[in-house]
């Protein structure tokens, strides 16, 4: 019960903020008051470390970005003669795409 309650007050606030100008436009809000300011959101760009000798966020990236997860591509290990076979039993088809 504390669950759903906390996301139908979750729901609440986000429903307002993204209705924000449509009350603004359509509705008389003399009574209720204005809106308060948004302020701009801040961003912060943080250090992985300060330390020199590790690596940072770009260079994790970068590393990662060059390895082959064979494990989540399982099709790589089908032989070549056996292909067809599978793209007829999983390939699934969706409006005019297909998909793998």
């Amino acid at each position: 019960m504390l669950w759903t309650l906390t996301f139908f007050e979750l729901l609440d606030s986000v429903t307002i903020a993204r209705s924000r100008k449509h009350i603004e436009t359509f509705y008389d809000t003399t009574e209720i008051g204005r809106f308060p300011e948004r302020r701009k959101p801040l961003s912060f760009h943080c250090p992985l470390t300060h330390r020199t000798d590790v690596i940072g966020f770009n260079e994790i990236f970068a590393q990662l970005s060059l390895l082959q997860l064979v494990v989540y591509a399982p099709i790589s290990y089908i032989l070549p003669s056996r292909l067809a076979k599978y793209e007829a039993l999983y390939d699934t088809q969706v409006g005019g795409a297909k998909a793998n």
